[in-house]
């Protein structure tokens, strides 16, 4: 088979480190041993505040070139490193004083606002456009690109691919992670500024041949907004080469053990499972000596922190702070139930496909109607819940009772379903979806 190139713009890419690097990190992986000829342009700089130098390894594989379009005066992120630091969630300093917080939000809300004033800016990291399409067009004069691929957020990777798409006069397959004006986490201070973002997203939508949403709930969206391109769903998956799990065998602790892994966000509101954790310690029903949460990521948001001393759960919350890919599956894979809190019904964390495929229990706390529901139970790998007190107090209870009885919680995994969720295979489908495109 002939081999085809492809423009891939990928504003994070390693060695930026997080959930939202997966993607594209395992698309370029699969995409470069099914005859694609790949070039990367990502942004160069510290611009995140995650870094994870253990995915350098496989980040430029063979028919791969990496392009990385410097820019200047860039937000510095003064560690690189990764962090492996345990904080003491007991300690008051752990907390903003309210003085500060009070503060700290309101010069947020004042940036975000002079920002959303400047309506023709989509978003802060547009400063991006100039510098990649400079690096770009200098590399498109010596190669002849068949296809254009671009994933967001950040939404500036798409303006960057429509731009190309006029000029090369070639396909072009727009990813969305994530919602872009609809999103859940993105808030609008000025209704005047979402109009104009509506009328930017149509306009990407109606210049893009191939639409590609991650959630059922976002293609859904998108299809409401796009009337002459095809959209479909490829969701997000895991890496199996990565987990080569025996479901069997598991180490007995003499503590239950949940895991959290990746960012959580301020809006991922906890509380309610700090609050029936509160209650079944106060009734008995629970040992506080016998369980413990481990979180693994960015820093804890300052309300979740609030609610740990409100209720007194210090003592069994550990935060070990952002470790490394291969760190992250190991504590997946040893511990007893992964957490994965969400309250958007339209989203689904890439870390839940992670989760998916470790053979550990899941415990998710969502809203129903999210697409979760249905994995779970098909794949047979855990409970799902709503943000109800009762609802987390009886799921809770329950494992705790099977852990404490069986030493572990043995699930009836469905291992062929699970496949189903595998970056390989969903990588073969983004392949034939641009060879069809290619000719």
């Amino acid at each position: 088979m002939q081999k085809k190139k492809v423009l891939f713009i990928s504003y994070l890419y390693p060695p930026i480190g997080g959930g939202g690097v997966q993607r594209s990190l395992k698309f370029v992986k699969y995409l470069s041993r099914m005859d694609w000829d790949i070039t990367i342009v990502t942004v160069d700089g510290n611009v995140y505040d995650v870094y994870d130098y253990s995915l350098m390894d496989e980040a430029q594989p063979e028919n791969t070139t990496i392009i990385r379009a410097s820019l200047q005066n860039l937000k510095k992120n003064n560690s690189k490193n990764v962090s492996h630091n345990t904080t003491n969630i007991a300690s008051s300093d752990s907390i903003s004083s309210s003085r500060s917080k009070i503060l700290k939000q309101y010069l947020r809300w004042m940036k975000q606002l002079a920002f959303q004033s400047i309506h023709i800016i989509p978003d802060p990291s547009f400063n991006w456009y100039f510098p990649a399409l400079k690096a770009i067009r200098k590399i498109a004069k010596n190669t002849k690109f068949d296809i254009i691929y671009s994933t967001t957020l950040p939404i500036v990777s798409h303006f960057i691919a429509m731009r190309l798409k006029k000029n090369l006069n070639i396909p072009w397959v727009a990813d969305f992670r994530d919602l872009w004006t609809d999103n859940y986490y993105g808030h609008y201070l000025l209704p005047s500024k979402k109009v104009i973002d509506n009328f930017f997203e149509k306009r990407l939508l109606s210049y893009a041949d191939l639409v590609i949403g991650a959630t059922p709930k976002l293609v859904e969206n998108l299809k409401s907004k796009c009337s002459n391109a095809k959209v479909v769903l490829l969701t997000n998956g895991f890496d199996f080469e990565e987990y080569q799990v025996d479901y069997d065998k598991r180490e007995s602790k003499n503590k239950l053990c949940f895991s959290y892994t990746g960012r959580i966000y301020e809006q991922r509101n906890s509380s309610v499972l700090w609050n029936a954790i509160y209650e079944l310690i106060k009734e008995g029903t629970i040992d506080p000596s016998m369980i413990e949460f481990v979180f693994a990521g960015p820093p804890l948001p300052d309300n979740m922190i609030r609610d740990l001393q409100k209720f007194s759960l210090q003592n069994i919350v550990k935060y070990i702070g952002y470790i490394d890919s291969v760190e992250v599956k190991r504590l997946q894979m040893n511990s007893d139930i992964l957490l994965l809190i969400e309250p958007s019904i339209d989203a689904i964390p890439a870390k839940f496909y992670e989760y998916l495929v470790s053979g550990t229990f899941i415990l998710s706390i969502i809203p129903p109607g999210n697409f979760i529901y249905e994995i779970t139970e098909k794949a047979g790998n855990g409970i799902c819940v709503p943000f109800s007190k009762d609802y987390i107090k009886k799921a809770i209870m329950e494992c705790y009772e099977r852990w404490k009885r069986d030493g572990r919680l043995n699930l009836h995994v469905n291992h062929d379903y699970v496949m189903s969720f595998s970056r390989q295979r969903i990588t073969n489908r983004l392949s034939e979806y641009m060879r069809e495109l290619t000719g």
